[in-house]
């Protein structure tokens, strides 16, 4: 780097230095329910240090900035307020100094209690009344009122989320009678649907569950097996929800329709055969959970479901199906209208 360029980069390192000093170091008095067109002027210990306008809001917004020894530390003050004719004097005044005399065509009321004034404090002066009210904040202060938290909406949603579900009985209906089976009815699982709120209390609902396998192995006298299950589940229902501002509690139930594929490879002596059982059959389900409304157009939620499978062979071959999930996911919702 040459000696040019690295003049000039210290040149304006220190003069980012210097401005991010001055608005870390800066204080604001904002004075409210002024009449608009006066003058607001900000005297420390004395001097006058800055002055703004009162706006048609009837705020002013005046930047000043505290003595260089009091910016690590902050100062002790006290605050009075000057009401005179087109214009009122903010004077904040270090305590062991005494506030300058009350000018002609002028009354003076002091706020009371004792301030520390530190880095990016506000200072907002409220002239409504009679006598001026001082609340001290830390950083900026909006005049906007606070946006109410948006409530559960009505519309279409549709939502998407995982977790986890266990098959109540795929081990128990592999295994039978075989005393050395076990197996892993506990899975993964994703769903998604849509959700039409026709009140905010009152939902139809429909979704698609997608289990991950459910599998199950034994052993016994020259034989052994394994067992899986590959279900896909289409549910219907409703779901009654009572609205808390943006939160949501609900319960749902319906009725639901699932296609299954059990898989059951057997060894026997050394000899493997593999039966493959295709079902599918109307259940129903039932459940409950929660939704928090980021805003208007996103939720993130939280639910758990009993859903319970029934079902015969598409092909007309033995083995019913009769198992059930009970799931947990969490996810989200997007608001469409």
């Amino acid at each position: 780097m040459n000696s040019t360029r690295l003049w000039r980069t210290l040149v304006a390192t220190a003069a980012l230095h210097m401005i991010t000093a001055g608005v870390v170091a800066a204080q604001t008095v904002l004075v409210r329910h002024a009449t608009a067109g006066e003058t607001v002027e900000v005297l420390l210990n004395s001097t006058s240090i800055a002055s703004g306008e009162v706006g048609s809001d009837g705020a002013a917004r005046v930047t000043f900035a505290l003595p260089a020894d009091a910016l690590e530390s902050g100062m002790d003050a006290r605050i009075s307020v000057d009401n005179c004719a087109k214009i009122r004097r903010v004077h904040v005044v270090e305590r062991s100094r005494v506030a300058p005399p009350v000018q002609d065509g002028c009354n003076r009321h002091e706020i009371n209690g004792l301030y520390l004034i530190r880095r990016e404090s506000t200072l907002v002066v409220s002239v409504a009344g009679a006598i001026p009210t001082l609340l001290l904040v830390k950083g900026n202060f909006s005049l906007k009122p606070p946006s109410p938290a948006p409530p559960a909406p009505k519309g279409l949603a549709i939502y998407g989320g995982g977790g986890f579900a266990r098959f109540s009985d795929e081990i128990a209906n592999a295994c039978g009678t075989v005393a050395d089976c076990g197996g892993n009815d506990v899975v993964g699982i994703y769903t998604g649907g849509a959700s039409l709120w026709i009140t905010k209390w009152l939902a139809l609902d429909g979704s698609y569950l997608r289990p991950s396998k459910g599998t199950a192995d034994g052993t016994g006298l020259n034989y052994e097996f394994d067992s899986e299950v590959d279900a896909h589940v289409i549910t219907a229902g409703g779901k009654i929800g009572v609205p808390f501002s943006r939160l949501r509690i609900y319960a749902n139930g319906g009725g639901n329709f699932h296609r299954a594929t059990t898989t059951t490879v057997q060894t026997i002596s050394g000899a493997s055969q593999t039966i493959e059982v295709k079902t599918d059959g109307f259940g129903w389900q039932f459940g409950g959970g929660i939704e928090v409304w980021a805003n208007r157009s996103f939720a993130l939620y939280a639910e758990a479901n009993r859903v319970f499978l029934k079902g015969k062979p598409v092909d007309g071959t033995e083995g019913d199906f009769n198992d059930g999930l009970s799931l947990a996911v969490i996810g989200a919702r997007i608001r469409l209208f």
